[in-house]
């Protein structure tokens, strides 16, 4: 990818999260302007009227100073997921958004609860656990600065705290951001291992790309080459696990054999 092309991703991803955030101002300072609240817009946990939180309560906030908190850090990480995955980016909100408000929905406490701090325990969550599983670091990097600006993350999945904090819905977001982890995590890169490629003369080492069929270093397989046919059994020798159902050795490939 040129650098041209990340900044158009980019710029995308980070318009996408400003209109996100922008839905919540707007309806603060219109709550502040009609002097109302749309609390009642909020997730009420086991109560049929109360699903309507899933889509709205993450728009709604107490305060200005619970706006204030909420909205750079969640800026930055909706941006990351919209740019880390362009292709998957709307899917994955939506299942993160109303699976952290129908967590919240059963195990929250009988009060409306509101705010957009759920997904930002989802969000960070899904980063830092999207990170391991890929051994992307910038992923891990990203969750770790939010984690820093957010301040005492952690803790604010735990009761114990001020009452009014949800900590129900840092708790169901955080889990539900670690669960959806499993499922969306960038897997290219485990596409891509250090394989040893031998036939019963030569032994000889290949980068091998399985999601592209090309070798990447060394000799390459010639599948067209039919004026200097020869073919071997090569078996790969790996110690990393695929996601897919590849076979444990390749028989039949044409190769060159100028080596």
């Amino acid at each position: 990818m040129n650098k041209n092309t990340e900044k158009i991703r980019f710029h995308i991803s980070l318009g996408l999260s400003l209109l996100f955030v922008a839905i919540m101002w707007i309806s603060k300072l219109f709550e502040i302007t009609a002097n109302m609240s749309f609390a009642e817009f909020g997730v009420y946990p086991l109560s049929f009227s109360g699903l309507k939180g899933l889509l709205f309560s993450p728009f709604i906030h107490g305060d200005l100073k619970h706006l204030f908190s909420n909205t750079l850090p969640f800026l930055i990480l909706l941006t990351g997921l919209f740019f880390f995955y362009p292709k998957e980016r709307f899917s994955i909100l939506a299942i993160i958004w109303f699976l952290s408000g129908f967590v919240l929905w059963l195990i929250g406490r009988k009060s409306f609860h509101i705010g957009a701090s759920g997904l930002i325990y989802a969000f960070a969550s899904f980063h830092f656990f999207s990170g391991v599983l890929s051994k992307r670091k910038e992923f891990i990097a990203l969750s770790l600065i939010v984690v820093f600006l957010y301040g005492g993350l952690i803790w604010g999945m735990f009761p114990g705290g001020d009452e009014k904090i949800s900590w129900e819905a840092h708790l169901a977001g955080f889990a539900v951001g670690a669960f959806i982890s499993l499922f969306f995590y960038p897997k290219d890169l485990l596409l891509k291992q250090k394989v040893q490629l031998f036939d019963n003369k030569v032994n000889f080492n290949y980068f091998y790309d399985f999601k592209n069929c090309i070798a990447l270093q060394g000799n390459h397989f010639n599948y067209n080459n039919k004026s200097n046919k020869k073919s071997s059994n090569y078996q790969i020798l790996t110690n990393e696990n695929f996601n897919f159902n590849y076979p444990a050795d390749i028989s039949g490939f044409e190769y060159n054999s100028s080596m």
